[in-house]
C-alpha cells in the first residue's frame, strides 16, 4: 500500500519533530528561540510541507510552508525529500540530525561486575566494616588477604574511579548530549551511568546513535514506521 499524506504527517510528527526545527530555521528562515514553540507538520503536498507553530507574542498559530525544488511523484519520495531536507539542515545548526532519546544499561557481564563493584565502594565508604567485615568476609568467599589489602584504599580508589569518569562525562558525554539532543531525564539517566562505570555507559550511547543512523537510513529511503520498544 502506498503511504498517503496523512500517515506521512502522522510520522513526521511522532518521529521527527527536532527535524521539524531545522527545516524550519534552515529554509523556513525563522529564528527559534524560546517563544517559538509546539512546532509540527501541519500537511504535505508532492510539491511543499507545510509546519505550523506557536509564538508567545501571538495568540493565532503560524503557518509556513516549504516549498520543494519541484514537484515530486508520490508520498514516499515526499518523505526521502523531508528527511535529506532535514539532514542537511541540521549541521548548519550544529546539530545531528538524528537524536538519543533512549537509555541502554549494563549489558554485558563486564559492564555489570563493574557497576556492582563500583556500587560496593560506595557503600563501603559509608559502612566499611558491613560491607568489608561481614558481607565479604563471611557471607562471600572473598579471600581475607584480599578484603585486608583492599580496604584501607576504598576511598581512595572510589574517589580516583569517580573523578576519572566524571572527566570522562565532561569530555565526551555533555558534549554528545547537545549534538543529540538528549532530553533532561535521559541525561541524567546518563550521567549517573557514567559517573559509575565510565567510557563503557559512553560506548553504549555510541551503540544508540548507529542504531538511529540505520533507522535513518531506512526512512530516508522511504521505509514504513518501525515500533521500537526501547523508547
Amino acid at each position: 500500500m502506498s503511504l498517503t499524506a496523512p500517515a506521512l504527517v502522522a510520522l513526521l510528527n511522532k518521529e521527527f519533530k527536532p527535524n521539524m526545527e531545522d527545516i524550519l530555521a534552515v529554509y523556513g528562515d525563522v529564528t527559534i528561540d524560546k517563544k517559538i514553540k509546539n512546532i509540527k507538520v501541519k500537511e504535505v503536498e508532492l510539491d511543499h510541507v507545510t509546519l505550523i507553530f506557536n509564538h508567545d507574542d501571538l495568540e493565532v498559530e503560524m503557518l509556513k510552508p516549504i516549498p520543494f525544488k519541484k514537484p515530486l511523484e508520490n508520498y514516499e519520495q515526499v518523505q526521502s525529500h523531508i528527511l535529506s531536507m532535514a539532514r542537511e539542515a541540521a549541521p548548519k545548526r550544529n546539530v545531528s540530525h538524528l537524536q538519543v532519546r533512549q537509555v541502554w544499561y549494563p549489558q554485558t557481564a563486564l559492564e555489570r561486575i563493574l557497576v556492582i563493584l563500583v556500587s560496593v565502594m560506595m557503600v563501603a565508604k559509608g559502612f566499611p566494616n558491613l560491607i568489608y567485615d561481614v558481607i565479604l568476609s563471611r557471607v562471600l568467599p572473598v579471600p581475607n588477604e584480599w578484603i585486608q589489602y583492599v580496604k584501607p584504599y576504598n576511598d581512595f580508589i572510589l574517589v580516583t574511579t569517580v573523578a576519572l569518569h566524571a572527566i570522562e562525562v565532561a569530555i565526551f558525554l555533555v558534549p554528545r548530549f547537545f549534538k543529540y539532543r538528549v532530553a533532561p531525564d535521559y541525561q541524567i539517566e546518563w550521567l549517573v551511568l557514567t559517573t559509575v562505570e565510565g567510557y563503557p555507559s559512553i560506548r553504549r550511547f555510541d551503540r544508540i546513535v548507529a542504531e538511529r543512523a540505520k533507522l535513518w537510513k531506512h526512512y530516508e529511503e522511504g521505509g514504513k514506521l518501525v515500533v521500537d520498544n526501547n523508547e
